[in-house]
């Protein structure tokens, strides 16, 4: 038998299947044994059956690698009565992360005792030993099907269905022949009610029955809760307020989660309203459960409110109202909140500390993160990820890539939220050697299956210009989702591709399990704006009356933005005032469309109207309004509205602010003035805010400012031809022939061409939505 396994070992080829059936196996030796954990570890293992007549005190109770590509395992007739044999089996379930079918059937010893005896098995205490050592989050998080082949009512037997029960999240389904002692164990009532077996279908009513009281109820809606199963956490709430057990302050919390996770946050705050007696747990949940639906404002409303009232808060209470602050950018609140944090016995407390790092590098202090985590006495990965996010947020890709390396050399291997932050930060930096050494990294890691990272690969290979990798990727995935649709559709665009970009859209249209949601239509909208097609523009449009009568604000937004620079401005409006909702995003897009379209009065008088609603403009807005100020020639106004952006409001003016300060008075001839600008505010110039003065400089004719202006541009960017172009028109037009002589044959020597110009029309050939 082991002559025939040494050479599947010694087999080159990727083996994917293999039985192995020992009834001897107590007889083996130690290095035979050692054998069956290197064929375990073999990378292309995908089914595998074990069948043993007697157990083993040699079996190995670690595999020195995962088994990332088993999805298939059956055991018969191991004997858990010997501890060995019970480590062997914990073993293989931690080490397989990626187990969607398990079948079990028991040796049946002398040893097992019925489940209402008092005696105590092994395989229980060691499967929950494992879970508390931290090794949950690779338990049966994939097992879709659980079977035993044979079932008469023993501990053992009741310990490994409450275990899969508790654990697995996504169980479809169950096969247990019957017994009474399973079937009506009130112990294992409360874990089933999500772990529905399709061979009985009666199983959900009743467990509800038997719930005896708030735990029973309690478990039954946390399995709802890790499941998502919104009819079934209903049809609990409803049996609960029957029962007389609504106003339970445990269920409750649970209902209040339930809720969070179907999305309806304000069925849980009816929860939460109508409690009279609310402890820590309660407001934790409803603070939780506003951040899950991105409410963070109310869950820092509702933290204040909590705070009045005398409940102490828990590390989980700070830890969402922390990131609730990260989320808003609230970085004031965030600090407010750290103080209580550092007065309270929880500032030590690991998650609190990710909360703290995550808070501070997504405002941008990165330097306090860095402090706090290097501080801390533990880190796991939570804490990695919030130090590596916070430096792709910032940009940072180098930084972020030198914590992963450190990260990986203490021993912690990545999840999908460390890949996720790396791969958005190639992306943005069209980095693809990076995005493809990530993609590789991830089938590594057996991570191929999850689809958020799969989305996040797709939209970096297509950020960075790899399309046919992204379309590749995009083919093979088994069921496409909205977003990773999204996530090409929009690669397609940012490469000029839009008709295949449309292509995409009118396919997806077309596919019954896709919805197009908002994010979907912003994305199309954006594209339809950057290329000014307004034909398509308006048809997107009557598919979002026609589709989505009450649209969200970011789709209206979309279309202010897309008929403004399409040249429409009173269509822009129009869609201004249909809107039932608007932010601020809403009113400066509308601002930009004026100002583009020569209506700087009308921007700035928007801008006072703004205000009058109660909204507070940001840096975007005064951006579009002195843009607007700038190409009306309003200087009064513009220098007003700029003054009134640093004194009045707080807000530092960034080098795009100065650049139409700058034009302003470049266009009026004033190009000292501007050129003083540059120099007397201690900014670092980019080449808008020389451009600017470039531009002034050849209407005007300054010959010895566009020299100094020309050589800083060429500095910065010497391989932008239009820079050379400028200079040399302006030492034509000032009859320097020999000057601009020099200019072309600069050019020549850099090989460097002027672009052309071009001009697009909107065709009534153009693509239509199909």
């Amino acid at each position: 038998m082991f002559n025939i396994f040494k050479a599947l070992l010694l087999h080159d080829g990727p083996i994917k299947n293999f039985g192995l059936s020992c009834p001897g196996l107590k007889s083996c030796y130690g290095n035979e044994i050692d054998e069956i954990v290197v064929y375990l570890s073999h990378r292309d293992l995908q089914e595998f059956m074990l069948s043993c007549a007697a157990g083993d005190s040699d079996f190995p109770s670690r595999l020195p690698t995962p088994l990332h590509r088993l999805e298939i395992l059956h055991t018969r007739n191991l004997d858990f009565s010997i501890l060995k044999a019970a480590q062997f089996f914990v073993c293989l379930i931690i080490s397989s992360p990626n187990l969607r079918e398990l079948t079990i059937k028991l040796h049946r010893s002398q040893s097992y005792q019925p489940a209402d005896s008092a005696a105590t098995t092994s395989i229980g205490g060691l499967l929950e030993a494992e879970y508390r050592q931290g090794s949950g989050n690779r338990f049966l998080q994939q097992l879709r099907v659980f079977e035993m082949e044979e079932c008469l009512g023993t501990q053992v037997e009741l310990d490994l269905v409450k275990f899969v029960l508790a654990t697995g999240p996504v169980l479809e389904r169950i096969h247990i022949p019957p017994s009474h002692k399973l079937t009506s164990e009130k112990g294992v009532c409360g874990f089933n009610l999500s772990a529905i077996a399709e061979d009985n279908p009666s199983w959900k009513r009743r467990l509800l029955q038997q719930a005896a009281d708030s735990f029973d109820y309690g478990k039954i809606l946390q399995r709802c809760i890790v499941r998502g199963a919104r009819k079934h956490g209903l049809l609990a709430h409803s049996h609960m307020i029957t029962s007389g057990f609504a106003s339970n302050p445990h269920s409750n919390s649970k209902l209040i989660s339930f809720y969070a996770k179907v999305g309806d946050a304000r069925a849980g705050r009816k929860v939460f309203d109508s409690m009279t007696v609310r402890n820590v747990v309660c407001w934790t949940a409803q603070i939780s459960g506003y951040g899950q639906n991105e409410c963070y404002e109310d869950a820092l409303l509702l933290f204040s409110e909590m705070h009045r009232v005398g409940v102490k808060a828990n590390q989980f209470t700070y830890g969402s109202v922390l990131r609730a602050s990260s989320r808003l950018q609230c970085f004031k609140r965030g600090l407010q909140i750290q103080s209580c944090v550092q007065k309270s016995r929880f500032f030590s407390n690991l998650f609190v500390q990710s909360a703290l790092i995550d808070l501070h590098s997504k405002c941008g202090s990165m330097e306090d993160a860095c402090y706090l985590f290097e501080t801390m006495l533990d880190r796991d990965v939570v804490s990695w990820n919030a130090m590596i996010g916070g430096y792709a947020v910032q940009g940072l890709g180098d930084d972020s890539f030198r914590l992963f390396h450190a990260m990986m050399t203490e021993g912690l291997l990545p999840d999908c939220f460390t890949l996720g932050s790396l791969l958005k930060v190639s992306g943005r930096t069209s980095d693809f050697l990076k995005v493809s050494k990530l993609h590789g990294f991830v089938e590594k890691l057996g991570f191929e299956g999850n689809l958020d990272l799969l989305r996040s690969i797709i939209d970096a290979y297509a950020r960075c210009g790899g399309l046919e990798s992204a379309n590749c990727l995009y083919n093979t995935m088994e069921v496409k989702d909205i977003a990773s649709c999204t996530a090409l559709m929009n690669g397609l665009a940012r490469n000029n591709y839009r008709t295949d970009a449309m292509n995409l859209f009118n396919e997806m249209r077309r596919m019954q399990h896709m919805k197009i949601d908002d994010v979907m239509l912003c994305s199309v909208l954006n594209m339809c704006a950057n290329a000014a097609s307004l034909t398509i523009g308006r048809q997107l449009h009557a598919f979002a009356v026609k589709n989505k009568p009450s649209y969200d604000v970011a789709v209206g937004n979309s279309l202010i933005d897309m008929y403004a620079k399409s040249g429409e401005i009173e269509d822009a409006d129009r869609a201004f005032g249909e809107m039932r909702e608007k932010n601020v995003i809403s009113w400066t897009s509308l601002i930009s469309g004026y100002g583009k379209h020569g209506y700087g009065s009308k921007a700035i008088s928007l801008c006072k109207e703004m205000e009058d609603e109660g909204l507070v403009p940001n840096d975007i807005t005064f951006l579009s309004g002195l843009f607007a100020c700038s190409h009306s020639g309003l200087n009064k106004e513009a220098l007003e509205f700029f003054n009134s952006m640093i004194n009045r409001h707080n807000i530092l003016p960034r080098a795009e602010h100065y650049s139409c300060v700058v034009d302003l008075f470049a266009r009026v001839g004033q190009l000292e003035e501007a050129y003083g600008i540059i120099c007397r505010n201690n900014i670092t110039p980019n080449s808008s805010l020389w451009g600017a003065i470039l531009g002034g400089c050849f209407s005007y004719g300054n010959v010895v400012l566009a020299e100094t202006v020309a050589m800083h541009l060429i500095n910065l960017n010497p391989d932008i031809s239009v820079n050379y172009t400028v200079l040399g028109n302006i030492y034509a037009t000032a009859g320097l022939w020999h000057k601009n002589c020099k200019i072309r044959n600069l050019m020549s020597q850099r090989n460097l061409k002027k672009t052309p110009g071009y001009s697009s029309v909107d065709s009534p050939r153009s693509i239509y939505l199909t």
